[in-house]
């Protein structure tokens, strides 16, 4: 038997035996289980409320002055886990210098002959929709006071105002 003088050519011999018996091993036995990682994502997206306004609201017959009108329900129907939610109104003919508080109640040509503002809670409302209002994430019903002011010497006749609302999920 011949010793091997050079200790680092005899531990490079281990090293290399080793090695090959490690990956014969593995590549001869398979494995005992198999596995995989795999990523699911969803968006989740919470319940939305229904909006439900009146077509149109009859004030009957004006007075020259001001009068506070019968309430206009606005009901808000949401689903358990709603979105919180938030009115908003936008008038059209807003008044200048009003705040964005009136609209003008106008005539089919467009005259401007009475001024309409709403009051919930007894406070006005903005028709600019800068400002929500009967805001929640639950069942509710919004009575919203139309309150108008017509002029003296104001001619007879049909006037209408328009506002639109809309439900936003702020």
């Amino acid at each position: 038997m011949r010793l091997n003088k050079n200790p680092v050519k005899g531990i490079l011999t281990v090293g290399v035996f080793l090695a090959s018996v490690l990956t014969t091993t593995s590549a001869v036995q398979p494995p005992d289980y198999a596995w995989t990682h795999i990523t699911l994502r969803a968006d989740f997206v919470a319940p939305r409320c229904n909006l439900t306004v009146p077509p149109e609201v009859n004030l009957g017959v004006l007075s020259p002055g001001e009068k506070t009108h019968e309430p206009v329900d606005i009901t808000i129907s949401c689903p358990a886990g709603a979105a919180n939610s938030a009115l908003f109104a936008q008038g059209a003919n807003l008044v200048s210098g009003s705040n964005g508080e009136r609209v003008s109640m106008v005539n089919v040509t467009s005259q401007p002959l009475a001024d309409l503002w709403l009051k919930d809670s007894g406070v006005n409302i903005k028709l600019d929709k800068t400002q929500s209002f009967c805001d929640g994430n639950t069942t509710r019903v919004c009575k919203l006071n139309p309150v108008t002011h017509v002029n003296q010497g104001t001619p007879p006749g049909q006037i209408y105002a328009m506002i639109n609302f809309s439900l936003e999920y702020p």
